[in-house]
């Protein structure tokens, strides 16, 4: 069975999630400079596991810009990090994490969500990087 996981496969999925996704109202997701993504990795996530053959590298940009754009607008809530992992653990998942290059992969994703199978998205960081920023302003 071929478990490569094509664009348009990706695409549709974050799309049917991105429709069904049920948050609150209380903060808008924006996503306005996508210059930081020159790449973007999809990875399956099932019954908590993942491997190389559920992983897809996407280096077309318009692509990646595209999927930035489906998220930007979602209205979001904040949620602890204990529930964000229950509820992560909780069901198969596609985590979408966005890199500056392909080097980067190694180093600190500077933007990652997930699309849970029951269409909830959960975001990482409040935008691009914002983990690098919040570290810096607190000092």
């Amino acid at each position: 069975m071929n478990k490569s996981i094509s664009f348009l496969t990706i695409f549709v999925v974050l799309t049917a999630f991105f429709l069904g996704a049920c948050v609150s109202d209380e903060e808008v997701l924006k996503v306005e400079d996508k210059t930081f993504a020159k790449m973007l990795i999809v990875q399956k996530v099932e019954n908590d596991t993942s491997d190389e053959a559920l992983t897809q590298s996407i280096s077309d940009e318009s692509k990646v810009e595209e999927t930035l754009k489906l998220v930007s607008g979602l209205k979001v809530k904040e949620i602890s990090t204990d529930e964000f992992f229950d509820e992560l653990k909780s069901q198969n998942s596609y985590s979408f994490s966005f890199f500056k290059t392909e080097q980067d992969i190694s180093g600190m994703v500077p933007y990652t969500f997930y699309a849970l199978e029951d269409g909830t998205m959960m975001f990482t960081f409040d935008g691009p990087e914002s983990l690098k920023q919040k570290t810096s302003n607190n000092n």
